[in-house]
């Protein structure tokens, strides 16, 4: 048990210490007190700053840390941001976004990410199919969902087929329900899907579209 190094009253905890003291023995404590006619409580950290409190600065860094994660994967948004601002946002992430632990490849000058884009390529230029990679720092589409406004970027575009391709060999979170939403709000593209079996069919040469 605790005892007030002042008055010598019992205290349960430091935050029962800290609260005690300010509330009984500084000026501002008193006069909360007073004007309130309660006892009060009060956190342990007021008047407590990054500088002046190793608590308030782990937590201060914590905070951060997770803001920059979110924001590198794509998955934070503000509690107050106009529609605009969403979808600068958006974009902003689209280019920060490497979505999950996929390698990322060099080849004819482009960067591919993983080992299916790249090998779905060099297939490509097997057959002689005119392909094109998509930049996602300018080959940007908006579109919605769950009332916010999204950016996406397909993984390929083959220029004579006129067709899209969006090369899943893994699920991501909502991968499934953003790429429905994609579909359906750019009809005027046609989107293929490469999941296992259509990235098979390619490997032996066979046209999936």
């Amino acid at each position: 048990m605790l005892h007030c190094p002042i008055c010598g009253k019992e205290l349960k905890s430091d935050k029962a210490k800290v609260a005690h003291l300010w509330r009984a023995h500084t000026e501002s404590g008193i006069a909360h007190r007073h004007k309130t006619g309660k006892k009060g409580r009060v956190s342990h950290r007021k008047g407590l700053t990054k500088e002046t409190s190793d608590e308030i600065r782990r937590t201060a860094k914590k905070v951060k840390e997770t803001i920059q994660r979110k924001i590198a994967n794509g998955t934070f948004v503000p509690t107050k941001m106009g529609i605009e601002a969403r979808k600068k946002l958006s974009i902003e992430q689209s280019l920060k976004n490497r979505g999950g632990k996929c390698k990322w490849f060099e080849y004819k000058g482009q960067k591919l990410q993983g080992t299916w884009e790249l090998n779905i390529v060099k297939k490509l230029d097997e057959m002689n199919i005119d392909w094109y990679k998509p930049k996602i720092s300018k080959d940007v589409w908006s579109y919605e969902l769950d009332g916010q406004q999204k950016s996406y970027t397909p993984d390929l575009y083959l220029k004579e087929q006129n067709i899209y391709l969006e090369i899943k060999g893994y699920w991501w979170g909502d991968d499934k329900r953003k790429m429905e939403a994609v579909k359906q709000q750019h009809p005027d593209k046609k989107i293929l899907i490469i999941e296992k079996e259509e990235y098979t069919k390619i490997m032996r040469g066979e046209l999936v579209w």
